[in-house]
């Protein structure tokens, strides 16, 4: 698998284009295509990675090694190069989701890794207290199906995929549904600690 991604400018390309290839797919030991374009300094590939709206930005080895050390450490190729733009990718502004209350008002998040960031980065990044993440997580709901997401869970790649997962899971029509995130309880809530938690607010309101 690692080797289509040295040197082969248009194999990647086509790859990320048209095969859907996961541009943030891992080995082993952690390492994504964007390492292994940084590693052999493919500053045009990196280009490609980096241009891709799922790529992350920031992701780590399994020795903690952004594509950014490993460019620096190898400098292989047109390494400098490559260097400057991971730099450049680095240095932008992070991108935002709305996640929605049930009253309708929103908090936007900043997502660290791109479309790769987890449930459980985004309520880490809300800066919930951990008392309130044991009682809430993100589910995304159209119009007429609402699924609660998993902490491992990428949202914004379930959103991308809401058409795929309407098919698979209803009859609904894809062009009437639209995906929103929300801030909603946790459905696996043991029932003694939903109770403490109404008891709690009943006392606050008294």
């Amino acid at each position: 698998m690692n080797k289509k991604w040295y040197g082969k400018v248009e194999a990647t390309r086509i790859l990320l284009e048209k095969g859907k290839c996961n541009p943030n797919l891992l080995n082993g030991q952690l390492s994504s295509p964007l390492h292994f374009a940084a590693g052999g300094g493919h500053a045009e590939i990196v280009q490609i990675l980096l241009n891709h709206p799922e790529v992350d930005r920031h992701i780590t080895d399994q020795q903690g090694r952004s594509p950014l050390n490993i460019c620096e450490e190898n400098k292989q190729n047109n390494w400098e190069e490559a260097a400057k733009l991971l730099k450049e990718a680095i240095n932008k502004p992070y991108e935002k989701v709305r996640i929605y209350r049930m009253d309708g008002s929103y908090r936007s998040v900043e997502l660290k890794h791109g479309n790769n960031t987890t449930v459980q980065q985004i309520m880490e990044g809300m800066r919930l207290s951990q008392e309130t993440q044991q009682y809430f997580t993100i589910w995304i709901c159209s119009e007429n199906l609402s699924l609660q997401l998993k902490p491992y869970h990428k949202p914004l790649q379930h959103v991308r995929d809401w058409p795929e997962i309407l098919a698979e899971l209803t009859n609904l029509d894809p062009q009437r549904e639209t995906p929103q995130l929300f801030l909603r309880r946790d459905v696996r809530l043991p029932l003694e600690v939903e109770k403490k938690v109404c008891f709690k607010i009943l006392f606050t309101v008294i």
